[in-house]
């Protein structure tokens, strides 16, 4: 397959690009964006081909869920109900930035992040789905942050590479669970010290 490698020099999409990865997006395809973090593999979460391919292209075990990422924390209560107050404290104290909460829902538990990238606010702002997404690389393999990479690796692979001319952050977002009391940090990630340094202000 063809790859469309789509290019900007500054931390916005032109209009034009925005509808591309919205009509790719709709009909299942897959694309990568820069985050603030490292650079994110995506798919329509709502869709199961497209879900499946995700797996297949990461060789993830399918045991293991993407995590879900929306425009605000305001979407995020819209999916999953209103929360205790402390999950949406730290929702609101540290999204959009780098930091994936899992949380539970109706049926099972679910990974949620808000980007603190302004492209990836961008996408997620213009389409109506939330969007399954997970780090660009194959798992187990070290995570991509520039874009030359990620074009190097999945070109005629996926439908959509976009290529900010800057690169990610290079940490990854912090994992804290939710699910259980106290939460966890799972992964460390960006933001761990003053995540844990906010909860504990919290407690007191």
């Amino acid at each position: 397959m063809k790859t469309s490698i789509i290019s900007t020099n500054v931390d916005t999409l032109q209009e034009s690009a925005i509808k591309q990865v919205m009509d790719t997006l709709a009909h299942g395809g897959i694309i990568a964006f820069p985050t603030e973090t490292v650079f994110g593999l995506a798919c329509d979460q709502a869709n199961n081909e497209a879900i499946k391919r995700l797996y297949e292209i990461k060789n993830r075990s399918q045991d293991k869920p993407f995590a879900i990422q929306v425009a605000s924390t305001d979407k995020v209560l819209d999916i999953i109900g209103r929360q205790e107050t402390l999950i949406e404290n730290i929702m609101r104290r540290f999204w959009p930035g780098p930091l994936t909460m899992i949380i539970d829902g109706e049926r099972e538990k679910k990974g949620f992040r808000v980007p603190g990238n302004k492209i990836a606010l961008d996408i997620l702002s213009a389409i109506d789905s939330p969007l399954a997404v997970t780090s660009a690389n194959l798992s187990g393999e070290s995570t991509l942050i520039l874009a030359e990479d990620v074009i190097r690796s999945f070109n005629g692979i996926i439908d959509i590479i976009i290529d900010a001319s800057s690169k990610a952050g290079g940490i990854e977002s912090t994992v804290l669970d939710c699910t259980i009391k106290p939460f966890k940090i799972l992964r460390y990630g960006a933001i761990a010290d003053s995540l844990e340094r906010y909860i504990q202000l919290q407690d007191e």
